[in-house]
C-alpha cells in the first residue's frame, strides 16, 4: 500500500492508495514506537489528517560555554530531539482480517 505524508500547519496530511475489498482504514499516528492516536474511516475515504501537532523533530535548544567560560548568547541549535512522527495505515475486511498494511512513513509539522 502506497502510503504519503505531507506536513500542514500544525498538522500531518496522510493519502493513500485504495485496496480493494476493503471495508475500514485504520490509521495510526506514533511519536517514535507508541502509538499516539488511531482513527478508523471507511472505505470511501483515502486520506485522514492530524491537527494540533507540535513539532518534536529539531526543535531543542541549548545554551554552552564558548571557550571553557560561561558566556551570554553561546547556543547550539537546533538539535535533533530523537523523537519523530510516523503514520502506518491497516486495511481490513468485514471480518476484521487485515489485507494489507503499510510501512510506517516518517512525518514532520510546518510551524510559522
Amino acid at each position: 500500500m502506497n502510503l504519503i505524508c505531507r506536513p500542514l500547519l500544525q498538522g500531518i496530511m496522510a493519502y493513500w492508495d485504495e485496496v480493494p475489498n476493503t471495508a475500514v482504514y485504520t490509521i495510526k499516528l506514533f511519536i517514535n514506537e507508541k502509538i499516539i492516536s488511531r482513527k478508523t474511516n471507511e472505505r470511501t475515504e483515502l486520506y485522514c489528517s492530524f491537527n494540533g501537532l507540535a513539532p518534536i523533530d529539531g526543535t531543542t535548544y541549548s545554551v554552552i560555554p564558548r571557550g571553557g567560560s560561561v558566556s551570554i548568547g553561546g547556543y547550539r541549535g537546533p538539535s535533533h530531539s530523537g523523537l519523530d512522527y510516523y503514520v502506518q495505515i491497516e486495511a481490513e475486511d468485514r471480518n476484521g482480517k487485515i489485507l494489507e498494511q503499510s510501512e510506517k512513513v516518517k512525518c514532520s509539522v510546518k510551524t510559522l
